[in-house]
Parts: C-alpha cells; sequence; structure tokens
C-alpha cells in the first residue's frame, strides 16, 4: 500500500556494499598505510528516475520501535540509515554518472502485526487507513516539495504542498496554511548534507581509534537513556555502578532546532 501511494519504486534488496573497493563515501584512507572500508547491506532502497535525476529511498526493517533521533545522529550513537544513504548515493552515482543524484528520505519500517481496536463504526476504508497509520515509517525525508509529492500523493501534484494533509506513510503533515506539522521529519539538502558530512567524519574517526587500539567500555548517558540500558554485555565488561558514574560520557541533549546548529 505504502508503494502504491507514491512514485518509487523498489530497485534492490538486502544490497550490499561490503566489497565496493570504489565507494567513496565508505572507504577512508586514514593514512598512506591504514584505509578503513566500511561494510553494510541495505535492506531496501527505492528509486525514483526522471531524465536528469536520481531521487533515492532507503529502508531498514526494524521489529522493535526504535526512532532515529537527530541528537543520537550529532553524537555517533545513530550512524546505520545516514551511512546506508551515502552508500546508495554512491552506488546511483555510479550506475547515473550523467544525472543528478538527490537523498530523498531514509526510513525505519516496523515490522509488527499491529492490534487495531475499533468501536464499531468504521468501515473497510478507515481501517485501511488505520492500519496504514500504525505501519507508518520513521526516519526523515527531504522537505522539497516535489519529493515530498513523489513519496506520498496526498501531498498534491506540481510543487504546490497541498494544506492540511497527513501522510500514513511518512513522518511528515502539513497545516492548512501549508507549513509543516510540529511533528514533521524533514531535512532541507542543505541538511541532507551537513549530516551525511558529519557522520562520515564519525565513522573515519571511529575508525581511527580503533586501529589504535581503543576498545575499552565508554558508556554513556544522553538524558533519560544510558547505553548500558538494553545492553547484553553486562557479564563481560562487569563495570560496577560506582565505575560506570565515573567513566560515563555525558551527552548534550538538544532541541531539533538547537542541533541543527551544530552540524556544520
Amino acid at each position: 500500500a505504502q508503494v502504491k501511494t507514491s512514485h518509487f519504486s523498489p530497485e534492490g534488496y538486502e544490497i550490499s556494499f561490503s566489497f565496493a573497493e570504489d565507494l567513496e563515501s565508505v572507504n577512508f584512507t586514514l593514512s598512506e598505510q591504514e584505509k578503513t572500508r566500511l561494510r553494510g547491506r541495505i535492506d531496501r532502497v527505492d528509486t525514483h528516475k526522471t531524465e536528469d535525476t536520481v531521487y533515492v529511498k532507503v529502508v531498514d526493517y526494524k521489529t522493535g520501535g526504535v526512532k532515529l533521533s537527530l541528537n543520537s545522529v550529532f553524537h555517533g550513537l545513530q550512524m546505520q540509515l545516514v551511512l546506508y544513504m551515502a552508500a546508495a548515493i554512491d552506488m546511483e552515482r555510479q550506475k547515473n554518472p550523467d544525472k543528478q543524484v538527490i537523498p530523498a528520505g531514509m526510513l525505519y519500517y516496523y515490522v509488527k502485526d499491529p492490534v487495531i481496536r475499533l468501536d464499531g463504526g468504521e468501515d473497510g476504508m478507515d481501517l485501511e487507513e488505520e492500519t496504514l497509520r500504525e505501519y507508518k515509517c520513521g526516519g526523515y525525508v527531504n522537505q522539497n516539495a516535489d519529493v515530498l509529492q513523489k513519496l506520498d500523493s496526498v501531498f498534491g501534484t506540481n510543487g504546490y504542498l497541498e494544506g492540511g494533509a497527513a501522510s500514513s506513510c511518512i513522518p511528515v503533515s502539513t497545516k492548512k496554511d501549508g507549513g509543516f506539522g510540529a511533528y514533521s521529519k524533514i531535512m532541507s539538502e542543505e541538511q541532507w548534507q551537513k549530516v551525511i558530512s558529519h557522520t562520515l567524519k564519525q565513522a573515519a574517526k571511529f575508525g581511527e581509534e580503533i586501529l589504535e587500539g581503543s576498545v575499552g567500555a565508554r558508556p554513556y548517558r544522553m538524558g533519560g537513556e544510558t547505553g548500558c540500558d538494553y545492553c547484553g554485555l553486562h557479564g563481560i565488561c562487569g563495570m560496577e555502578r560506582g565505575e560506570f558514574a565515573e567513566r560515563c560520557r555525558n551527552l548534550e541533549e538538544k532541541t531539533e532546532q538547537e542541533r541543527w546548529e551544530d552540524f556544520t
């Protein structure tokens, strides 16, 4: 149903960039002797192609309710989707050297079997709409009106966003005046570039630390969460509460508007 509401179509599933040595974005030369090559497998890549442009959307399947946080991306805690997008852009540029490649969205698709509660007054259309909402993807999408309309036809056509529209597929809604709803997860072209560049630098930094032998436990706390909350390796690190408090990295949590100012 989500594919039907958009102009995008799946180009590939479980796309590996493990051995793509010529992908600039996921290979880092740290020195003349050292090189870090990231390996990964993208669950799904969707594209929409025009005469001169390729729009790219990466989708990662999740069984849990994980949400993509801009704070976590900034601190290097959530890098997966951004790195997938960087790799997908590189691959599409190689396939389509004469076209501009534009990021359209990086999304989590939640694999679940939702229970829909009805009060008895809904018809088939209401049930379908409610089911779609339960499967709505999380993540971020390109705020360009043309791109949004290609992602979901509910936003209208011809580059003019339909006011008062709410997507059942992506985390975007519009107000009656045509502005974006408060909970819309959107990025401008400039913000896409900043997020990808920042994450690639973070990946290179982590690669350097690994090669230098820095593999010690470095727990963090951000807001009310810590990196140990869902860790299954407590028995290996053996870190006591007192040691955790001493070694914990306190990461600053900001609003999205404030956090965007930190991406350069």
